[in-house]
């Protein structure tokens, strides 16, 4: 039970100090991947599953996450990329064997989000929204 204990410590601790922190932070550690565990204890037996990876590039923006089940397989990938003032441009859901869920695109004017238009995996539109900023 001490091991569960300071396993569990450990892993609150060391999340916290590197994967709770700023984008600033990711990008001065050089941060490029971060691995979320899961541990299944079951009486004296642990196992140790793979739930969540994620990619940031250089500006520590999310530009990858996969997502694994509690088997650890793999359940589904989103990816993004980001426009010159770190707004998502673009988003893409994949599911397993990476066939396309979705993708999303944003459009921004004056680093405003004017639009976003969704469209399912075989590319036609699902829905379209429109943003409006008004100074009144």
């Amino acid at each position: 039970m001490k091991k569960i204990t300071l396993i569990t410590a450990l892993i609150i601790c060391s999340s916290s100090y590197i994967f709770g922190q700023s984008k600033k932070k990711i990008v001065n550690e050089e941060i490029k991947t971060k691995i979320e565990w899961k541990y299944i204890i079951s009486g004296s037996n642990e196992k140790k599953i793979k739930k969540e990876v994620k990619k940031f590039d250089n500006k520590g923006n999310v530009i990858e996450v996969v997502e694994y089940d509690n088997n650890g397989e793999f359940k589904k990938r989103v990816t993004k990329k980001y426009n010159d003032n770190n707004d998502v441009i673009v988003k893409i859901s994949y599911l397993p064997k990476e066939k396309i869920n979705k993708k999303t695109v944003y459009e921004y004017k004056n680093k405003l989000k004017i639009s976003k238009t969704v469209y399912n995996g075989k590319g036609k539109l699902i829905s379209k929204k429109e943003y409006e900023y008004l100074k009144e």
